[in-house]
């Protein structure tokens, strides 16, 4: 380019280039370098004798300062396009020597004097200093935003309408608001100020805007550029449906943004620290004014500070107060180390006697405890004035030494003990510190000789039970309550007593003993006289067992007799008269029954049981038992049952079966000729209960008016023909009243002589819905042949009994007494071994005993009691003693064969289902008794988690009762789950609340709380 001026021209360019302060670097137009000054020499990194000649994308390279990636030169696109250009954003020069370089370039084309295009010309310029500049200012603004964002001091910026610009993080957490919800709003509007609520203008109009600090401080910022600095302020703000009152300091001051007077503010929130403050001047306030002395003592026992109270009461001035010692206005200073160190870490309570300026002394309650002041350790010792309290407490003695005469002279005797404490702390004995003439006179001891002894040293046959009652129930005493020993006797004075232990204050005790030895004496002969008559009674009892087991013996072997004879081939006249002689021996069995029965009912010891049952079925049941004689005898029999009686109702099915079959009977016997009528009428139904009346017509002899009231005795009939006539003993009625007045009935009578009687009795029974239906289990008998061992004396009942097994295929072992049956059982293997309880030597029971030592806890065998004892619980009462299984004799066949299947296969029973439901698609499940138990698990274990807060809560107020009847519950509810053990917990616990034995209640709904 510059070779188309001549040289003198061409060197004046060259000259003027030189000195320019851009770089050029020219080309021709195919983009050769033609001319490059010094300075571009320097931008480049490259001299002219390299650079001239030389296509100009070799001489200069450009790059992108972020992706290094080389860019194209702008001159290509000049010289193909006329153009007139710069460099691309970020574009950089790299130079020889690999330095990046930022430069600004104008790249140009150049045309001669016609405007012909002759080449192109690129202007640069060094930037790099210029870059870094702005990338270091970019930089700290980059900084002083993030400063300012994540402060952890709230920061905004107003503009001059005291607007907010700018806010961080710190002042959104304040208020809980997001960025969006502030920028552009005043600073009342943006948080919800309560008094800019109050105007629809928002911040600035309310009704005291006008004194809001900040607004104030705001505009002297924006106004005057005045700087406010720690202002102090409360606000309320309208936060979460209420409003909240914060505390902030704030420093304000003026900042020049886009030349216009902005205003930051820097907001600290202060309101913990102000409410502390706020709390600390109250409480200031409060010890200033309350009547208590209030002292800070530090670990010395010097005084820290005083509150007036203490000024006043002592007076000193506080000065003086606050230059003592705490010893210098103790008296007898006995706060040592310990107590210290004692009232620093846990805090002690004491009294003891300060001493005023003036010299006088007055006592003082003190409670100090261990506080941080100004961030030191000290003591805080609330300190009251004792004086009245102590004058009345001096009033008190006074009066109880009035009453102490009383106690003194009294005629019961008066002891009062100091409890002496072992090493444990648990009481061990009691010193005699006071008692009264009546004391003396009871014992025959002096007052001089007891006093300073123990109690154990005394009276060492009473010192157990007192101290045990004492320890037992010291947490009584302690709160005030009394104890009570009803009666003991002294052996050694031979006297009855009643003992009252009562404590008047800690570690004294006082009892009051009565002789009671009159009252005593006069009891133990009405006891006497109670014994004798019941002892009588029993004699009654046991001569009815021992006559019912003698009677039952021989009628044994002959019902045993008769029917292996009758299951033998007999022609009719043999088998009818076989049949003859059981029916005597039933009717003879029938007798002893009734004769059980009745002294059963005489001792109180028939019970009567609650089960549900069906009435029609019973009712059937019994009919179709009758059926055959009223047909022998040629009699018709009516029924006439009620349809509006429920299907299952609860009641003792087994003695209704009894009054109706005594009543049945006597109608049967007493009628020759016409009808039996059974009449079964509901008379009400209350959906829960049910009455219903029950009765019993014939059309037989009947009785006369005048011997009616013979019915109902025992042993009585209405006259010796109709006894000699009819037979019987007499106490079927007698039994049917007293079984219907026990099951909360009446019976009665209606009768006329020739033409018949009406018995009829009321009953109230309980309407129960059933359950679902169980599936029975298959009554077939699975035997197996049987080695048994048989254990009776009497020879007649053994032939009878060994019969009956080996008609089944069994094979027999008999022993004639106890110990015989012991020694074939040592020698022998036997499946099952039936025992008599009565038998010479060694009877069942302790056969039974030593059989169970010699076997051990590994093995089992099946034993059967075989007895005539059939009196009240006798069967309970042997199985309880460890027998498998109970027959009574006259032993029937078909009872002998279902026990020894009981006790054989009792634990190999055939899996049946328990119930059997249909779901709702009419399917049948069959459901046992574990799914059940599953079934109600969860909600018996919440009624028994409830039930034991309640006993906890019965327990704190002394409720024994309460206690008794949620165990039962338990017990109860436990029972029908099978939950064996917590059913023995809550029987134990029903037991001790009966037993008034509350520390024992508490140690089983301990364990019962474990067991869930």
């Amino acid at each position: 380019m510059l070779k188309s001026l001549n040289n003198k021209s061409r060197e004046f360019a060259s000259a003027t280039l030189s000195c320019m302060g851009d770089g050029v670097v020219t080309t021709d137009m195919e983009g050769n370098v033609t001319y490059i000054n010094p300075i571009a020499e320097e931008i480049i990194g490259t001299c002219k004798d390299e650079a001239i000649g030389k296509h100009i994308d070799d001489v200069i390279t450009f790059i992108n300062a972020n992706t290094k990636i080389k860019q194209e030169s702008p001159i290509s696109m000049v010289l193909e396009k006329d153009l007139t250009i710069g460099l691309k954003n970020n574009t950089v020069i790299l130079t020889k020597d690999h330095i990046e370089k930022y430069a600004s370039a104008t790249c140009s084309s150049v045309k001669d004097a016609e405007g012909i295009m002759i080449g192109a010309v690129i202007i640069l310029r060094d930037i790099t200093r210029l870059k870094a500049l702005e990338l270091m200012n970019e930089n700290e603004k980059n900084n002083l935003h993030t400063i300012f964002n994540y402060a952890p001091t709230g920061m905004m910026i107003f503009n001059e309408e005291a607007i907010i610009t700018e806010v961080n993080a710190a002042s959104l957490h304040y208020m809980n608001q997001q960025k969006e919800q502030v920028i552009g709003h005043r600073f009342g509007d943006s948080f919800f100020c309560t008094e800019s609520r109050k105007d629809e203008n928002g911040c600035g109009y309310g009704p005291n805007c006008s004194a809001c600090e900040l607004n104030k401080a705001i505009t002297l910022s924006t106004q005057m550029g005045t700087v406010t600095e720690n202002l102090e302020f409360n606000q309320s703000f309208f936060m979460n449906g209420k409003d909240v009152e914060y505390w902030f300091r704030a420093s304000i001051a003026p900042i020049m943004i886009n030349n216009k007077r902005n205003t930051a503010i820097s907001l600290v929130d202060i309101t913990e620290s102000k409410n502390i403050e706020i709390s600390l001047k109250r409480y200031r306030m409060l010890s200033e004014n309350v009547s208590d002395i209030i002292l800070f003592i530090d670990l010395d026992g010097s005084i820290i500070d005083a509150n007036k109270a203490a000024i006043s009461t002592y007076g000193y001035t506080y000065e003086e107060l606050c230059s003592m010692n705490i010893r210098g206005i103790r008296e007898n200073w006995n706060y040592t180390k310990q107590q210290m160190q004692e009232a620093n870490e846990n805090g002690i309570s004491f009294e003891t006697v300060h001493r005023r300026k003036d010299g006088s002394f007055f006592s003082v309650e003190v409670n100090s405890q261990g506080a941080y002041f100004a961030d030191k350790r000290m003591l805080c010792s609330v300190i009251r004035d004792i004086t009245e309290r102590k004058r009345a407490e001096r009033k008190i003695v006074e009066s109880q030494a009035k009453y102490r005469s009383l106690f003194m002279n009294m005629y019961n005797g008066y002891a009062y003990y100091k409890i002496l404490y072992d090493s444990n702390n648990q009481a061990i004995d009691m010193e005699f510190v006071e008692v009264n003439e009546g004391l003396e006179r009871s014992f025959g001891l002096s007052k001089k000789y007891m006093i300073g002894k123990r109690h154990k040293e005394l009276f060492a046959n009473s010192y157990n039970i007192i101290m045990e009652h004492i320890n037992t129930n010291m947490y009584k005493l302690k709160r005030g309550e009394s104890l009570y020993i009803e009666e003991y006797f002294a052996t050694y004075f031979n006297k009855w007593f009643s003992i009252s232990i009562y404590s008047p204050r800690e570690d004294d005790i006082v009892t009051i003993v009565t002789d009671i030895t009159q009252v005593k004496l006069s009891e133990l002969r009405l006891l006497a006289s109670k014994e004798e008559a019941e002892a009588a009674n029993r004699a009654k009892s046991e001569f009815l067992a021992n006559m019912s087991h003698e009677i039952r013996t021989p009628i044994n072997g002959m019902v045993g007799m008769l029917d292996l004879t009758l299951h033998t081939e007999l022609d009719y006249e043999q088998r009818d008269n076989l049949l003859t002689a059981k029916a005597c021996t039933n009717s003879l069995l029938n007798i002893i029954n009734d004769v059980l029965d009745f002294s059963k009912m005489e001792a109180g010891k028939l019970t009567i049981t609650e089960d549900t049952f069906q009435l029609k079925e019973l009712i059937e049941e019994i009919i179709k038992m009758h059926t055959p004689r009223i047909r022998e005898k040629g009699l018709e029999l009516y029924q006439s049952y009620s349809p509006t009686i429920p299907e299952h109702i609860v009641g003792d099915a087994y003695r209704l079966r009894q009054i109706l079959n005594n009543l049945i009977s006597n109608s049967i016997k007493f009628t020759e000729r016409g009808n039996i009528a059974l009449k079964i009428e509901l008379i009400k139904n209350t959906n829960e209960e049910i009455y219903i009346k029950f009765v019993v017509s014939d059309t037989g002899i009947g009785i006369a008016a005048e011997h009616i009231g013979k019915l109902f005795q025992s042993f009585s009939q209405v006259e010796q023909t109709i006894s000699k006539k009819y037979g019987g003993t007499g106490l079927g009625l007698a039994i049917s009243k007293n079984l219907v007045e026990l099951m909360g009935g009446r019976i009665g009578v209606e009768s006329e002589v020739g033409k018949g009687s009406s018995f009829f009795f009321f009953l109230k029974f309980k309407v129960e819905i059933p359950s679902e239906p169980k599936i029975e289990q298959s009554s077939s008998v699975r035997y197996k042949k049987l080695n048994i061992l048989l254990a009776e004396d009497e020879a007649i009942n053994q032939r009878v009994i060994k019969k009956m097994l080996l008609e089944k295929g069994h094979s027999v072992v008999c022993a004639n007494n106890g110990s015989e049956a012991l020694e074939l059982y040592r020698r022998g293997v036997y499946d099952v071994i039936l025992l008599d309880i009565q038998m010479p030597e060694m009877s069942g029971i302790e056969v039974m005993q030593r059989i169970r030592e010699i076997e051990g806890p590994t093995s089992h065998t099946p034993i059967v009691a075989l007895t005539a004892y059939a009196l009240y619980r006798d069967k309970e009462r042997f199985l309880a003693m460890g027998m498998d299984g109970y027959v009574s004799k006259p032993i029937e066949m078909i009872e002998l064969y279902k026990v020894l299947e009981s006790v054989i296969y009792k634990n190999q029973a055939p899996q049946v289902p328990d119930k059997v439901l249909i779901d709702n698609n009419g399917q049948i499940i069959f459901v046992n008794n574990k799914t059940l138990t599953d079934h109600y698990c969860d909600e018996f274990i919440m009624e028994l988690t409830e039930a034991i807060k309640m006993m906890e809560l019965a327990i704190e107020n002394d409720d024994i009762m309460k206690i008794e009847n949620l165990a039962h519950d338990i017990k109860l509810k436990s029972g029908e789950l099978d939950a064996i053990e917590m059913k023995d917990k809550a029987f134990r616990i029903e037991l001790a609340a009966r037993r008034g034995n509350l520390e024992e209640a508490v140690i089983y709904i301990n364990e019962l709380k474990q067991k869930i």
